[in-house]
């Protein structure tokens, strides 16, 4: 182990924070399978409708299995940065609240236009939610809190931190939303809008602006809500990890080619994007951490 690394490790021992080096718990283990499970199911999903079987019902069940594994590998990134409890708490409520809006909206006709569902994420959860959406939303809205936390840690005594991360995660769930609904409805055929009163108004690639408003107010206050599960005990520094973003960048990844192999050429560039921004960021949040930790080491040492 170099110098460096050795410095960082101490340093996050001595103050209670994340390790550089993790020991392999269980969590740790689990959350490592289901990212290669997530990434190797979507990396087929890909393949295959690059190679035309779009219809294929093999596909659907590989593409129905995908948002349980990023709900998954979201709620075990948490766990491994904070306890069980809040880990289950966090993915319970998020899980909650989107079904809950999802089951409300139908039953009502409120908030979200007429939705006709396809098939592709399950069975219908009282014949209004699809059982995979809310898990789909559940990866989407943590993990977009959890990179949102990383991308802010430069700004961590900045004034109103709490309330920039959580908005932050918002626009990053209502971009998301922009990829992932195109590829929902043009290209799994998963659900589709009823939009044939002239109620609703399309706004983004045939998806209209009730449904994108209504999920980003959904997720500014879910992920509001949620927070009280997602902040630490304890004010020590830590390093973070690409934990959280990577299953993110994994389902923006497989909008964004399901979107461009659809010909949906907006989307798919604003997915590209986003994956390099979000890179960008995340990678300097890490390494200002990671910096800050290390003059820690030093001064330490110099003691």
């Amino acid at each position: 182990m170099s110098q460096e690394a050795s410095r960082t490790q101490e340093a996050a021992r001595k103050s209670g924070g994340e390790e550089t080096v993790r020991a392999p718990t269980l969590e740790f283990v689990a959350l490592r399978v289901c990212q290669a499970a997530l990434g190797g199911l979507v990396l087929i999903a890909i393949l295959g409708r690059f190679a035309g079987g779009g219809s294929a019902l093999w596909l659907r069940w590989v593409e129905g299995i995908a948002p349980f594994l990023a709900a998954g590998a979201a709620g075990l990134a948490i766990a491994n940065r904070l306890s069980n409890q809040n880990a289950l708490g966090a993915v319970w409520v998020t899980w909650a609240l989107t079904a809950l809006t999802w089951a409300v909206a139908q039953r009502t006709g409120r908030w979200l236009p007429a939705v006709v569902y396809q098939g592709g994420l399950g069975p219908a959860l009282l014949d209004a939610v699809p059982l995979g959406a809310p898990f789909l939303w559940t990866a989407i809205l943590l993990s977009c809190r959890e990179t949102a936390r990383i991308i802010l840690r430069p700004w961590r005594r900045a004034p109103f931190y709490g309330y920039w991360i959580v908005l932050l995660a918002s626009g990053l769930a209502l971009l998301t939303d922009l990829v992932m609904e195109p590829f929902a409805v043009r290209a799994a055929g998963w659900w589709s809008y009823d939009l044939a009163e002239g109620k609703a108004v399309t706004v983004w690639a045939g998806i209209p602006i009730q449904a994108v408003l209504t999920w980003f107010a959904v997720a500014l206050g879910t992920i509001l809500i949620a927070t009280a599960w997602l902040v630490g005990k304890r004010s020590a520094s830590f390093i973070p990890s690409w934990d959280s973003p990577l299953a993110w960048m994994i389902l923006i990844g497989w909008f964004a080619a399901g979107d461009l192999r659809a010909g949906l050429w907006l989307p798919a560039i604003l997915g590209a994007a986003m994956l390099a921004a979000s890179a960008l960021l995340v990678r300097n949040g890490i390494r200002v951490a990671r910096e800050k930790v290390n003059a820690r080491a030093a001064a330490s040492e110099a003691d």
